[in-house]
């Protein structure tokens, strides 16, 4: 398996090796976690939008009572010869307006997505443009 390590300081003159991958999704869960026991602490309902990891799905299906959750379509994971690519597309509002709708990308649609790594994460990429089934879309 292919990864990516980024060098994190831990304490002056110590470093650690952490996944990137992992790392991105350790934050996503604590935040879930600190997010559900903000709403509990503030007797406060709370909706998640943007749920991109698997590990946050039974986290809030836990919390059904005080939170709800959107998945949206706008991350993808893309798998190419050298590597795979967590994609990151426009919100699905603006694909839509652009003449892409949810329905085309379903998993397993093949996509030739056109964009740049980001600069926060190696494992990530940005993409400007997206071909599904012959038609084109521009997303930024």
């Amino acid at each position: 398996m292919f990864r990516r390590f980024r060098t994190a300081r831990v304490a002056p003159g110590v470093k650690k090796q952490i996944p990137t991958t992992d790392r991105a999704v350790r934050y996503k869960v604590s935040s879930t976690r600190r997010l559900i026991a903000l709403a509990r602490e503030t007797r406060r309902r709370i909706h998640v939008l943007h749920v991109t990891t698997a590990e946050e799905a039974p986290i809030l299906a836990a919390a059904k009572d005080i939170a709800t959750a959107e998945v949206t379509p706008q991350h993808l994971t893309l798998e190419a010869p050298a590597r795979t690519w967590l994609v990151v597309l426009a919100p699905p509002s603006r694909m839509e307006r652009r003449g892409l709708p949810r329905t085309m990308l379903t998993p397993g649609t093949k996509a030739t997505v056109v964009g740049y790594p980001s600069r926060s994460d190696p494992e990530e990429m940005r993409a400007e443009r997206i071909t599904v089934d012959g038609k084109t879309v521009e997303l930024r």
